[in-house]
């Protein structure tokens, strides 16, 4: 889209095909465009998928990076409970476990801030506060129960949603 709308603009300048406002309103309306593209296509979920997908597949631990895919976005909520499920070591459980209950803290403090305001209500932050309220208590009793193991792992903080 901003190719098209750069070539839009070089042939304004250069050859003079279109006027300012078709240029102008034809650049407005390619950007809510791509805006409702962005929204639709959902990049941080698309992400999530396809590293979620590689690891499913055999990536290693040093291929994958666990803290990015477990919490990219609340978007991409999901990513997080699928990789501490698909886990193949109790460190990388673990690691998705830990990442959890990091988006956990965000989104209390989100939820907090939204009760306060309605403006900051947001439909993706409301659908990963519901999702992570469902298996909070099993994330954080994973941690409690495996954290002698991981000494030199620092314990996330936990809030009660």
């Amino acid at each position: 889209l901003l190719v098209v709308i750069l070539m839009a603009f070089l042939i304004h300048v250069f050859y003079e095909k279109f006027s300012r406002n078709t240029y102008v309103y034809g650049t407005i309306a390619g950007l809510v465009v791509m805006t409702f593209m962005l929204n639709i296509l959902n990049p941080d979920a698309v992400i999530a998928r396809k590293n979620i997908t590689a690891y499913k597949n055999g990536a290693q631990e040093y291929e994958f990076d666990f803290d990015y895919t477990s919490y990219i976005s609340a978007d991409a909520a999901f990513a997080g409970f699928e990789l501490f499920d698909a886990a193949r070591t109790e460190k990388e459980q673990w690691r998705a476990a830990e990442a959890i209950d990091t988006a956990s803290i965000e989104l209390f403090n989100y939820k907090q801030s939204a009760s306060n305001h309605w403006y900051k209500i947001h439909r993706a932050n409301e659908k990963a506060y519901t999702l992570l309220q469902t298996r909070q208590q099993e994330i954080q009793q994973f941690l409690i129960n495996t954290r002698p193991k991981f000494q030199d792992i620092p314990v996330p903080t936990t809030i009660e949603l």
